[in-house]
């Protein structure tokens, strides 16, 4: 399924992804699109995804999960620990702003939560999120490669920028600011 040019806005009442619910084996493409003031009564207050999704030039802000995954969820558990499925993620020149995760249990990863997945991030801020653990991200069980951008004023109790566990980070490069 592809979404260009869309504006999910102030959706609620769903039990997982606020705006857009991408079900197991599904392919996404989303570009140039807006998703503000979304919630879920669980994950994934903006997207909760079960499948392979790219994103470019997307605006995730003010989204709020009841549990995990302020903006973003990719998770699909398989009920046995034997078998994994990975989620491939990409997100290119996105912005992830205000979102939170902290009204449930959990409340992981203020922008997005991840399990069992590869994932690429380029270009890419993530600014005053907030959450239990991992205000900007919580990683799990995955890869991740970040190219460029911000990770600034998240908060958190655990890793208010990121919080990676079990995860290997395979780049990490963002500019340092010298204008302190």
């Amino acid at each position: 399924l592809d979404v260009d040019d869309c504006l999910f806005r102030d959706n609620a009442g769903a039990s997982e992804g606020g705006a857009i619910y991408i079900a197991e084996r599904a392919k996404m493409d989303v570009k140039d699109s807006i998703f503000g003031g979304n919630s879920a009564l669980g994950d994934g207050g903006a997207v909760r995804s079960l499948g392979d999704a790219d994103f470019a030039d997307c605006t995730f802000s003010g989204n709020i999960a009841a549990d995990n995954g302020g903006a973003v969820e990719a998770y699909r558990n398989t009920n046995n620990p034997e078998t994994r499925i990975i989620l491939r993620l990409n997100f290119e020149h996105c912005d992830f702003t205000g979102n939170r995760a902290s009204a449930g249990f959990n409340g992981w990863g203020g922008a997005v939560h991840f399990q069992d997945f590869v994932a690429k991030f380029t270009d890419c801020s993530f600014i005053g999120n907030t959450a239990k653990n991992g205000g900007a991200m919580l990683l799990s069980g995955g890869e991740v490669t970040i190219n460029g951008g911000f990770i600034d004023r998240n908060r958190a109790v655990g890793g208010s920028g990121i919080s990676a566990v079990s995860t290997s980070i395979i780049s990490l490069f963002l500019p340092i600011e010298t204008d302190l």
